[in-house]
């Protein structure tokens, strides 16, 4: 009788292993970021969250950039199967349609990441997003943010006027016709070969990444100063995947993926504050000067940046409504009159 029950106990265990075992799906994305990179680690936790929250019935196999297809192509390889979905800039797909670029960074629009989190989440903007992905084929989960952006600059940049005549490194887009408007001279360069041409006086600045990203990669052991908090940029990462996985994933495997989603977004955001706030206090103890522009001058270039806003939605529909989506959100919020 006890060998009886024995083999029925092993059974019952073997059969529920098998399973749980055919039950579990996985998602292949892959990431804009490096392993090791301080987004890249918080996504690591995002896919744990997910992997615990679902008793281990949703997996998340991350790929770092590059490491199955090239940045911009991660939409392809969703549509032809190769991934699951991807972490991505959405200006990356804006030559499919502008739009992306729009909602993806209004240059010189917000303060800060919860001002652009709360226009995604309570002003309509994931909703748009999700429209426009839907049109690829993918199903956006969720909005990230990995904080407020800084400029390393090889001479004082106080205001407006002290960008004239100066080189800076900045990629194609609102956020280059912004810098050429005001009289700076643009330079389109991968991120690999900034370093490289600060040190060879090609360029003078480069729009690139948070205070501490930019001192991991030794940036201001090359520049002579810095902008921040940034007066340029506060760009937005999308998590989307395949529409057709995602509408086959059970209603509670969707609300783990957005609720862990949400959570990554303050993850992201608040993991790179505090190394920003720590990188901070290490600058200004070896005397790094620090440009923090003023109030009038903020809103002198947020006011030549709303004309370049105006011209880019001129390029679509979808362009038009992301574009006038944000300027409502900002007036309506007492952002900008």
């Amino acid at each position: 009788m006890y060998k009886k029950l024995t083999a029925l106990l092993i059974a019952t265990s073997f059969c529920a292993s098998v399973a749980m075992a055919a039950d579990t799906q996985k998602l292949t994305i892959q990431t804009i970021y490096q392993t090791g990179d301080v987004n890249h680690r918080a996504i690591e936790r995002f896919a744990a969250n997910v992997k615990s929250a679902s008793a281990g019935r949703l997996e998340i196999d991350l790929r770092t950039i590059g490491s199955v297809v090239g940045y911009t192509e991660t939409v392809d390889a969703v549509a032809a199967g190769v991934l699951d979905g991807h972490i991505a800039f959405p200006g990356y797909f804006s030559g499919t349609e502008p739009g992306l670029g729009a909602i993806a960074d209004l240059p010189s629009g917000y303060d800060n990441p919860y001002q652009a989190q709360m226009m995604m989440e309570y002003g309509g903007g994931l909703e748009l997003l999700r429209e426009m992905y839907a049109t690829l084929g993918m199903y956006t989960v969720g909005a990230l943010w990995s904080g407020v952006e800084s400029m390393p600059v090889a001479k004082e940049v106080m205001k407006v006027d002290d960008l004239k005549g100066v080189k800076i490194r900045a990629p194609q887009g609102m956020a280059s016709i912004l810098f050429e408007k005001v009289g700076a001279s643009v330079v389109n360069l991968p991120g690999s070969e900034v370093y490289g041409a600060f040190e060879k006086g090609v360029i003078d600045a480069t729009d690139w990444g948070t205070l501490a990203m930019n001192e991991d990669a030794g940036l201001h052991g090359v520049a002579t100063g810095f902008i921040h908090p940034g007066i340029h940029s506060m760009p937005l990462i999308d998590f989307s995947i395949s529409l057709d996985r995602w509408k086959k994933l059970s209603p509670d495997l969707q609300t783990i993926l957005t609720m862990a989603t949400r959570d990554l977004s303050r993850d992201m955001i608040q993991s790179n504050a505090v190394r920003d706030a720590k990188t901070l206090q290490s600058l200004a103890a070896k005397s790094v000067p620090q440009y923090d522009w003023p109030v009038e001058e903020r809103q002198a270039f947020r006011k030549t940046a709303s004309e370049v806003w105006a011209s880019y939605a001129e390029k679509s529909d979808y362009a038009k409504k992301a574009i006038d989506l944000q300027i409502s959100f900002l007036k309506e919020q007492g952002y900008m009159q």
